[in-house]
């Protein structure tokens, strides 16, 4: 959640966030002028396409920085199993002999007798 937060609604945002600091700024040190800025005065569309901007290049900055898997490599998904949660795990082609597979399965194959 805090992933997706920092990702796309703070970058969204931030312009907002900036543009709604400077216009309460502009007004408590405009004077009594009426240049001060004002919130209809607000240039929404440049406001809202600087957000989708920043929004992009954090996700592909962030796609670009982070620890990508290594080719081959399976990603299990997290679980429930009788009642516990079992995490997520990477899996790479040279730990992988199969077992995974039957750790995954209910219930457990086994072989005959």
């Amino acid at each position: 959640m805090l992933r997706q937060i920092l990702t796309v609604v703070l970058p969204i945002a931030l312009p907002f966030l900036v543009y709604f600091l400077y216009v309460s700024l502009a007004r408590s040190q405009g004077g009594g002028q009426n240049n001060t800025a004002t919130m209809s005065d607000a240039p929404w569309p440049w406001l809202a396409l600087t957000g989708l901007v920043l929004m992009a290049a954090v996700l592909i900055g962030w796609r670009i920085l982070s620890d990508p898997a290594a080719p081959g490599t399976r990603i299990e998904q997290p679980r429930y199993i009788d009642g516990e949660l079992i995490p997520s795990r990477r899996i790479d082609d040279e730990e992988d002999n199969g077992e995974a597979l039957l750790e995954r399965l209910d219930p457990p194959i086994r072989p005959p007798d």
